[in-house]
């Protein structure tokens, strides 16, 4: 499937981690995978402001790095607490 677009919600924005990254329809994964990585080893680092992590803000995405979606891994800093909104309304496939 495709997606389009992801929110990212907190429900403490002042600890809400400021970037993300997406890896799609890897098997398995490991923090030496994904702790230097950087596009295009990742399919997209998201640079979060405050009002996106607040509102839970739809963020689109890179079309071309989103088809075909089987799955999606997200990686942030180990230190921040996230709540992920995995929701139909908050991820769009297609």
């Amino acid at each position: 499937m495709r997606v389009r677009s992801i929110a990212i919600a907190s429900s403490n924005v002042s600890q809400a981690p400021k970037s993300v990254k997406l890896m799609v329809n890897r098997s398995s994964i490991g923090f030496e995978d994904v702790e230097d990585a950087v596009e295009p080893a990742v399919a997209q680092v998201l640079d979060l402001t405050k009002e996106q992590v607040e509102e839970g803000q739809k963020i689109v995405l890179r079309f071309v790095r989103f088809q075909n979606v089987s799955s999606i891994h997200v990686s942030r800093p180990c230190a921040f607490k996230l709540i992920l909104l995995l929701y139909r309304a908050c991820v769009d496939f297609h």
